[in-house]
């Protein structure tokens, strides 16, 4: 015979599969509609979340895009003066030298590595001499080219040699073009600043000449003379290619030509003449030899310099540290002595409590010290063996009695040794309260 439970589980069966095609009509009555404003509302929670996550992306990439946007309008501004410049310095080149522009144009496109100048400065510095050079050589335009890039150079490697400025050396160039000798001194070279020292030094480059079977006759009247003789004083002075080392082997030198060749990049980007390819290649070039000229000296200034300088300063605050910590006595000790008296009062009405949370707080403040000079030994390698505030002697076993200061039958011996640092006389109190705190402080090396 079926058990109870059997036939209620039987019944309960019977009157819920028959209704379980209504269920979803049943469950949406009773909950009186709801589960499907429940649905709709997460529905909307999830449409807004992912709306606000799209709205902020989208915001996130514009902010993206107008930055570069505006990189990209400020390297396209650079580009279109550097281009309307180089059009007009060309320009120019081409209807001075004539022929001879083609191998400016060379020297130029060098001019980077060669003198640390971009090819505009360099055709501007050309463009000057070109019609001085050219009278003083007869017509002569390679020639005049060829003049002119020694001068450029010439200049670049007493600029590179002597830290002289490039405005104060080219100066010095100008003037001879002019017979104005007068800046010669700019150079830094020892040349007499008149007429008559130039004559000695154009007297003294054609000595150097013959004595190396090259004789010239430079003469002080003639532009390009004065101008060859001078430049091959330099080079008698050990300054030829001055200025190509130092832009390949230091880090001003390396850095001044990168400057110099993102310039003639944002000149090519703005001419369709340009061989790019070429003119991007002598960029990469040259940051990478900027790079290896600053990299080893991050490594060493990051590996050894700073860790030499924080030692040193760690062993001039050892040195220090004895005048500190005595100034920092006089200091708690005055601002003890001004607070017990301020709180004189308070101190009659709080009797042993406020004297209590005096001591408490100048202790801690003596423990600070402490605590500080003991970690200056141990970071620094110092010896703060005395560490009493106010002059207990104590320190490695240095008491009487036998070793590390035990006595006879167990007992320490301690040599305790005060000074009194205080600007003002104490009272026979205050020496009490001192030592109480001094032997408190002695109380962990005794044990």
């Amino acid at each position: 015979m079926p058990s109870k439970k059997g036939v209620e589980l039987g019944k309960a069966y019977v009157q819920i599969i028959p209704s379980a095609e209504g269920i979803k009509g049943g469950i949406t009555e009773a909950l009186g509609g709801e589960a499907e404003r429940a649905g709709k509302s997460a529905g909307s929670v999830f449409s807004s979340a992912f709306g606000a996550g799209i709205k902020t992306a989208g915001k996130a990439i514009a902010a993206g895009a107008a930055i570069a946007g505006a990189a990209a309008v400020a390297v396209g501004k650079q580009a279109l003066d550097a281009y309307a410049d180089y059009e007009q310095l060309a320009g120019g080149a081409q209807l001075m030298f004539g022929d001879a522009y083609e191998s400016v144009a060379e020297r130029a496109a060098k001019a980077y590595k060669t003198v640390q100048m971009s090819q505009n400065d360099y055709l501007q510095q050309v463009n000057g001499f070109a019609t001085g050079l050219k009278t003083a050589l007869g017509g002569n335009e390679q020639a005049a080219a060829d003049l002119a890039d020694r001068i450029l150079t010439a200049e670049a490697d007493v600029v590179a040699a002597t830290g002289n400025s490039q405005e104060a050396v080219q100066n010095a160039f100008n003037g001879i073009m002019k017979s104005n000798f007068s800046m010669l001194d700019n150079l830094q070279l020892g040349i007499t600043p008149t007429k008559e020292g130039f004559q000695e030094l154009i007297d003294k480059v054609n000595a150097w000449h013959a004595a190396n079977g090259e004789a010239t006759n430079y003469v002080i009247d003639n532009l390009a003379d004065a101008q060859n003789a001078l430049v091959d004083y330099i080079e008698m002075q050990g300054l030829s290619g001055y200025a190509a080392r130092e832009a390949a082997d230091t880090i001003s030198g390396s850095v001044s030509s990168v400057k110099a060749s993102w310039q003639n990049l944002l000149t090519a980007l703005a001419d369709e003449n340009a061989d790019f390819d070429a003119t991007f290649d002598a960029f990469a070039e040259s940051v990478v030899t900027a790079g290896a000229n600053i990299i080893p000296r991050v490594i060493v200034i990051i590996g050894k310099g700073i860790p030499k300088l924080v030692v040193a300063i760690g062993k001039a605050f050892v040195a220090a540290w004895p005048e500190i910590k005595r100034e920092g006595a006089n200091l708690i000790d005055q601002a003890g002595e001004g607070i017990e008296s301020a709180l004189g009062k308070a101190k009659e009405w709080g009797g042993q409590l406020i004297q209590n949370l005096i001591e408490g707080i100048l202790g801690k403040a003596r423990a600070l010290i402490d605590t500080v000079g003991g970690i200056v030994g141990s970071v620094f390698g110092a010896s703060v063996e005395d560490r009493g505030f106010i002059g207990a002697d104590y320190a490695n076993g240095k008491t009487a009695g036998g070793s590390n200061g035990r006595g006879t039958a167990g007992q320490t011996v301690v040599n305790f040794t005060q000074n009194n640092y205080s600007p003002k006389s104490l009272s026979n109190a205050e020496i009490y309260r001192r030592t109480k705190n001094q032997f408190a402080q002695l109380k962990g090396a005794t044990t």
